[in-house]
């Protein structure tokens, strides 16, 4: 892994997946970046794949034929975007399409194309390519768990609950008063 994120051309795409997300979700890119680098300071040996981009986790899959099938990728942190590039030699006429199942969508995804999309909220998958054409693609995520481990002043959401020695019912109380979900909400922009 370290050749590909120590590679010129993987940290070019990789900072244009960090720019085009600031550009369509400001708050959601800093929000993400400020937890990730507050997990480094906590952490000094906590590494991300690329510093210009706020994801810290990186997946490559190299195919020769990459096929997601449909799902939803539940473990990420749910108000973020994941970043995917889709790579390859294949007609993105007839294959490799990118699929939104609640919404209904299949997305032309030609070589080099990248789309962002809240892969913790909607199912998504791809369409094979033909047997003799090359389909890889190139993820950058960040798993929730990093997220309510910092919001919990670095600690697991077991382990703080047990700090506090709350009772069920004040954690079900502290739970539902969270406006973590309305506060991820509000960072949404919207674009006519």
């Amino acid at each position: 892994m370290a050749t590909i994120t120590g590679h010129r051309r993987f940290k070019q795409l990789a900072r244009f997946m960090s720019e085009a997300f600031r550009t369509f979700s400001p708050d959601i890119h800093r929000l993400m970046r400020e937890t990730v680098l507050a997990a480094q300071k906590n952490d000094p040996r906590l590494r991300r794949p690329f510093k210009q981009s706020p994801w810290p986790a990186l997946t490559v899959n190299f195919g020769p034929r990459t096929v997601c099938l449909p799902h939803v990728d539940f473990l990420n942190f749910a108000a973020g975007w994941c970043g995917i590039t889709a790579l390859g030699d294949f007609d993105p006429k007839r294959g490799g399409h990118l699929v939104l199942w609640e919404l209904g969508l299949v997305i032309h995804s030609p070589p080099g194309h990248t789309i962002l999309i809240p892969s913790a909220l909607v199912t998504h998958s791809n369409v094979d390519v033909a047997e003799y054409e090359t389909r890889y693609s190139f993820t950058q995520y960040a798993a929730g768990s990093l997220f309510r481990t910092i919001a919990n002043g670095s600690m697991t959401n077991k382990m703080f609950f047990e700090d506090r020695k709350m009772t069920r019912s004040q954690t079900k109380a502290w739970l539902e008063s969270s406006t973590t979900w309305e506060d991820s909400v509000d960072m949404l922009r919207c674009w006519v």
